[in-house]
């Protein structure tokens, strides 16, 4: 591998690194949240924090204890469990790109990059009115080193100036 295809791996785990740490930033500021499971998560004591999430009245249909949930079973490497997590967090909001870009970050980090595509594109399909989605799909595909691709997703995009000058980056 290349030294510019692994600082390319790099920029986008950072940027897809740093919106789902925002979500989850997001999702520990939730006052519904127990105050012991974010500390046992903090504490990165995902056993425990497991345990009391699955204690929460209402938590299959609560996307935010989903969405802690599904990161506490991948930091145990319980993929399984992870993706059953995820899907019950997509299935209470499905336009919510978060769930897609946890999936895409879990599959960049496994070094899957047609399974990173797969979940952006899953993402770019649930909000297809929000092109801003569909640019950064295409974005990532370019720095994941998926030329053709990014190409076919930056074809895709509106002729818009916006969306030119990013094709033409």
């Amino acid at each position: 591998r290349n030294s510019s295809m692994a600082g390319s791996m790099r920029q986008l785990d950072s940027i897809t690194l740093d919106i789902v740490a925002m979500v989850f930033d997001y999702i520990l500021d939730d006052r519904r949240i127990p105050d012991a499971l974010k500390a046992l998560i903090g504490l990165k004591k995902y056993g425990e924090a497991l345990e009391i999430a699955h204690k929460i009245p209402g938590m299959d249909r609560n996307m935010e204890v989903q969405a802690l949930v599904a990161f506490c079973l991948k930091q145990q490497g319980q993929y399984e469990g992870m993706e059953k997590a995820v899907q019950r967090w997509r299935s209470l909001e499905p336009k919510d790109p978060s769930s897609y870009l946890f999936l895409a970050q879990h599959a960049v980090d496994l070094k899957d990059n047609a399974r990173a595509d797969e979940e952006l594109q899953k993402m770019v399909a649930a909000n297809h009115e929000n092109q801003q989605l569909a640019l950064f799909r295409a974005q990532a595909l370019d720095r994941l080193g998926m030329v053709r691709e990014a190409g076919d997703a930056f074809d895709g995009l509106p002729p818009e100036p916006a969306f030119l000058t990013a094709k033409s980056d």
